[in-house]
Formats: structure tokens, sequence, C-alpha cells
């Protein structure tokens, strides 16, 4: 018997668009997922600006500071960087996992947060107590800590990282016929070539007020052109004085001015879209605050103490003359539409320095 003939089927209806669209968006989605490693929650990228690499200072204060984050529940994972503004550029960029936060000095700090950077203006804290102080200060003030935030970036950390010094050559510091060091005065300094950091505003200013020829440099090289004869003077930590070679031009009958130009700071940045839990930002601070003394006896007090035979002290006039210089450059820089410091810190510093 023959079969009967098979009807014609009717052939599948067109789907919806919006059911296209869905399915083209879902394929998208799971593409970037499968192409892109996944980030555990709770763990956080830091990147670290240390001129040694990960063998220096910072890069070891920054792996104490992942210890105590482990026990908060938070993962990080270091990455050390001798290029401070590769840091920073990655720090700011949100388009890329590489820096959620980022360990920077204050000085580079300033461009991101202008208030925590502030901190570090010249001649304001001079002593490891009054920045102490200063940064107690900021942490117990609600409304000071507010300002530690400037757009989605926050200044969670601020620790020390040593006393910033001027280091001048034989030529700036001759002995005379007793063997002593002729002291730089702040007159003394005019027409003398300073190496100073082209994008520190702070330091040019200073440089300019007091008539010296700023040598144009950067982190990564102004102790060169210290070293060859570029620049009969720069400033620096006493931290870095060993790692950065600028015990040779100390030795050939140079000398490091006993004054405390300012504070230098390592500061820990964040960027908040990266989704930083508040209570780990706070525990952050007091991390930070808690461990201040810890980080002065052990990693500064004794790189300052290889200083000692290159000293040269400053009569009670000429310190007093470096006092009213830094005075009105801090004033000068807090000022305007745009000002490099931050006035309520240069104000905070201001009254910690008068003892309020």
């Amino acid at each position: 018997m023959t079969p009967p003939p098979r009807p014609n089927r009717a052939p599948d209806p067109a789907p919806p668009r919006r059911a296209l669209a869905r399915g083209w968006l879902l394929a998208g989605v799971l593409a970037v997922l499968l192409a892109s490693p996944a980030r555990a929650a709770g763990t956080f990228n830091v990147c670290v600006y240390d001129p040694s690499g990960e063998s220096g200072p910072a890069f070891a204060i920054a792996k104490d500071y992942k210890t105590s984050a482990s026990m908060w529940g938070t993962t990080i994972n270091l990455r050390a960087f001798t290029n401070e503004e590769q840091a920073k550029g990655y720090l700011k960029d949100p388009a890329t996992d590489t820096c959620h936060a980022a360990v920077l000095t204050g000085v580079t700090a300033r461009q991101v947060v202008r208030y925590s950077g502030s901190i570090e203006a010249l001649g304001g804290v001079p002593t490891y107590a009054l920045l102490q102080k200063a940064i107690a200060r900021v942490i117990s003030d609600p409304a000071q800590r507010a300002r530690m935030k400037e757009g989605e970036f926050e200044t969670v950390g601020i620790f020390p990282a040593g006393e910033v010094y001027l280091l001048a050559s034989g030529k700036l510091v001759p002995k005379d016929g007793s063997g002593q060091r002729k002291v730089p005065t702040v007159k003394g300094l005019k027409g003398r070539r300073i190496a100073t950091i082209k994008s520190d505003q702070a330091a040019l200013t200073m440089v300019k007020r007091v008539e010296a020829v700023p040598v144009d440099s950067t982190i990564a090289d102004f102790a060169k052109k210290f070293i060859n004869g570029q620049a009969d003077a720069c400033y620096a930590p006493a931290s870095a004085v060993g790692p950065l070679g600028l015990t040779a031009p100390l030795k050939a009958g140079g000398g490091v001015i006993h004054y405390a130009m300012s504070p230098l700071t390592f500061q820990i940045l964040v960027r908040n879209s990266a989704g930083f839990p508040e209570d780990f930002k706070a525990r952050t601070l007091q991390w930070a605050a808690a461990n201040f003394d810890a980080i002065r006896r052990q990693k500064l007090v004794p790189a300052e103490n290889t200083l000692a035979p290159y000293w040269v002290e400053l009569p009670e006039a000429d310190r007093l003359e470096y006092d009213a210089l830094f005075r009105s450059v801090r004033k000068e820089l807090s000022q305007g539409a745009n000002p490099v410091y931050d006035p309520a810190m240069v104000a905070l510093i201001e009254e910690v320095r008068a003892g309020r």
C-alpha cells in the first residue's frame, strides 16, 4: 500500500529581533569572561614604587602590609616599579587591573590627592615627631579625613620615608685653612646649580626664590647629575644616599646641610572604583600610623646615622633664615585658584608647628 503523501511543512518563523540581540549580547559577555582572567573578590593589585625594586625599603614595608591585610581577609598582590610615573599611570587608568592601589612618594601623590601630598610642604614638619602629630590629627578629625579623597582616588595610609636634606659638593661647602667647612647661607645659594625634580613645582619655586639655577632632573637621573658634577647640590633623604651612590661626591669633599628641608613620605593610594571596602581602608590608615615608630627606628634612623661624617651644621641665624624662606614658600604655594599645596593641610601644619 502506498503511504499517503507527507504534508508540506511550513518553514520555522524567524526568531524575534530582541531574542537575537540577547543572544549576541550573551555571546559577547561570555567571550570577554573567557578571554580575561577573573579577579577574586577581596583581591587587589598594589603597585609599589621603590627605586631599588623588590629589594628596597618601600617594598619591604609593603610586604608587611600584605601580611596584615591577609589577616583582615583581603589578598594583596604586590608589584614593584622602579619608574614612579608608570606606577601612577596604571593607578589612574581604570581600563586596566594592573594597579588598583599604589604606594607612591608624597610629591607624586600630591598630583593625585593634593591634600595628603601637601603634608610634605617645604619646611612644614621638619621632624618625625611633627610629622607623626600631623598624621594623627588627620586620622582623628573626620573633616580632615574626608579631604583624603579626591575624585575616585583616596589616600589610605601615610608613613615616613626619611627627612630630606641638601647634599652639597665641595664647591658649595669648601674647607678653610683650619679644615672647617663653609656654611652655605640662603644668599650663598645664588647662582649655584641644584638638581631639581622638574615635576616638583614646590622645589622649583624654592630654587628660583634663592636665585639658584635649577638643573632639570627626574627621580631616575637627579643622583647621576650630582655625582658627575652637572649640579653643585641635590636634595634627598638619607635612605637614598647609599643606594644611589651619592656618597661619592660627599667623600670627595662634599657635605650634607644638617637641616631637614621637608619630610619624605610614602603614601598608599587606592582607586575606589576597584571596590575597596571601607573597613579595609580604615584599617590601612591605622596600620600605617601604628607602624610609624617601627619604620623610623628600623629603616630610617640607621641610614641617617651614616651621614654623621658629612654633616654641615648651620648657625642659628642661618637656620632662622631658612625657616623664613620655607614659610614664605609654603604661603605662596597654598594661594590662588589652583595652588600647589592644599591650603587646609598647610593650615593644619602651621597649627601643629605652633603646638595647637
